[in-house]
């Protein structure tokens, strides 16, 4: 876990760059000690920020109702006292400043891909070289994995492949095309691909503004979103309801 140990609060803090993200979440999910001191760190910067919020709340009230000389000056440097830490309150207790639907999208993405370069040779070769696709994935060059993937019958290509698809487009900003694969995928019902697939349609309708959509798809990623991504899910589910 050391190695992990300077990106934990970078991660709460959303900070960590998509590749770095992607391993540490990895990372997170095969080490459950790691996952562990996520959670822990996550609970301590709570439990903080509430106690600072309920210590400025009653120091205001105390301020308020301490009774004071019927002087002018006194008034006033109480007033200023309360303006003073109404501001700083507010600086403390006030949510992060919210992000955007592009930045919502870039924090819980979650590309994972499984490239099968390794075929036995009892299987037919792929349509779509994995290799390469394999290649242009890690130099994140998106519009030639999507040409790439477009040369094969969509009937022949397989779930992962598609999800590769998907994720293609959403980084080149074709939203609708980068859904209308996701539906696909949703059809053939494969449990294995079902969380993945959902977090990416529920981001999909976020960004293309279908907060109604994307709350109803939500509701459904709720209920098979595993423990490795839990927060992820937590925090779109708090994105949603601040756009209430």
């Amino acid at each position: 876990m050391m190695e992990w140990d300077d990106y934990i609060d970078d991660y709460l803090r959303g900070r960590l760059r998509e590749a770095e993200l992607t391993a540490f979440e990895a990372a997170m999910a095969s080490d459950p000690t790691l996952d562990a001191e996520v959670q822990f760190r996550r609970e301590v910067q709570e439990s903080l920020v509430q106690a600072e919020g309920q210590q400025l709340r009653a120091r205001m009230k105390s301020l308020v109702t301490e009774p004071t000389p019927r002087r002018i000056w006194p008034s006033l440097a109480v007033a200023a006292a309360i303006l003073l830490l109404a501001v700083v309150g507010w600086r403390l207790l006030r949510p992060a400043d919210p992000i955007s639907a592009d930045e919502l999208m870039a924090l819980h993405m979650h590309a994972a891909p499984q490239f099968d370069t390794q075929r036995g040779a009892e299987l037919p070769p792929r349509p779509v070289d994995h290799a390469v696709l394999a290649q242009l994935y890690a130099a994140q060059q998106f519009a030639a994995m999507d040409s790439l993937l477009a040369e094969a019958p969509d009937s022949l290509l397989n779930l992962e492949e598609m999800y590769m698809q998907a994720i293609a487009l959403t980084q080149l900003h074709q939203d609708l095309d980068a859904l209308a694969v996701c539906n696909r995928i949703a059809m053939a019902q494969n449990l294995a691909m079902t969380e993945r697939n959902l977090r990416l349609q529920v981001l999909l309708l976020i960004r293309l503004g279908k907060l109604d959509q994307a709350r109803h798809d939500f509701e459904m990623l709720k209920s098979v979103t595993t423990q490795a991504f839990s927060a992820d899910t937590k925090a779109i589910g708090e994105w949603l309801e601040d756009q209430d």
